[in-house]
């Protein structure tokens, strides 16, 4: 058999029952779209969506301890990430108050810890929603592993691009420029949380230009915005794959937090470092539930 040298991509989409964007699975969303406008530029396209919950409720602990757990985890990995996010040269770039957010903190695990309380169900609730969304995450990841693409492009099921062939065509001019280049590893697609507000501007430097309206940004050390949707380079895919199978699911926290505590892992490990991570301003997909 003849072996496919075609350049290749992965589109994966993780969404669940009873969201509130149905059509982003259906052949009107931005993933079929995509698809289609890759494989008419002569790309080779694997798809997978995943629209079930995979995780069984019995087989997670929903104790008051999980619950305060869950919150005092994520507010560690947090705390941890503003501190990886200042350097040298800007010691307070950070425009949340850490200890506004760790009051909030304390006022959330006091109000889930009262059991039989509605705020405690809705903490239940949230930890069985926030284990399916980092278990769809890792069986993402796992296809995209198996398809053996050059790139995958992971989206929730809030993620819309307004020009599709627009997207593609940017897609392919720049993957083929990356395609013998050590960078990027990963390229943050979405218009979300603002670079400011984030807290991370001065970490980025001009590298070149997206397509006419967005610009290309370097980071000086690996970052997120969300995981909306997010561009890997395939080797990169496999090391963040371990990563995140090395950090046990439980305390949960959002995928956004476990993604941010992997990174901070692979910089350690000199896995990653600057010029590895790029961000598009304004970024090409926006994130629905944001805008």
């Amino acid at each position: 058999m003849k072996e496919d040298h075609s350049p290749s991509i992965f589109l994966g989409l993780i969404t669940y029952p009873g969201t509130r964007y149905p059509e982003a699975s259906g052949s009107r969303g931005l993933v079929s779209e995509l698809a289609q406008a890759m494989e008419h530029r002569g790309w080779s396209v694997r798809t997978h969506i995943i629209d079930e919950n995979l995780v069984d409720p019995a087989t997670i602990d929903l104790s008051t301890r999980a619950l305060r757990a869950s919150i005092r985890t994520e507010f560690s990995v947090e705390a941890t990430w503003r501190s990886y996010l200042r350097s040298e040269r800007h010691e307070a770039q950070l425009p949340i108050d850490l200890r506004l957010r760790q009051s909030i903190a304390i006022l959330r695990m006091r109000a889930w810890g009262k059991p039989g309380a509605a705020a405690s169900k809705r903490g239940q609730q949230r930890l069985v929603r926030l284990a399916n969304i980092e278990a769809a995450h890792l069986a993402i990841l796992t296809s995209a592993l198996n398809s053996q693409c050059h790139w995958a492009l992971v989206l929730e099921d809030d993620a819309a691009a307004a020009d599709v062939p627009a997207l593609a065509d940017a897609l392919v001019s720049h993957l083929t420029a990356w395609d013998g280049a050590d960078r990027p590893e990963y390229v943050n697609m979405s218009e979300s949380f603002s670079l400011s507000k984030l807290g991370i501007r001065h970490l980025m430097k001009h590298h070149g230009a997206w397509d006419g309206a967005s610009e290309v940004l370097s980071a000086e050390r690996p970052v997120t915005n969300t995981v909306c949707a997010i561009l890997y380079r395939s080797t990169f895919v496999s090391d963040l794959h371990r990563t995140l199978q090395d950090i046990p699911m439980e305390p949960i926290v959002p995928i956004d937090w476990k993604l941010n505590a992997a990174l901070m892992r692979l910089v350690r490990e000199g896995r990653i470092g600057a010029g590895d991570c790029f961000t598009l301003e304004p970024a090409p997909i926006r994130q629905s539930s944001m805008h």
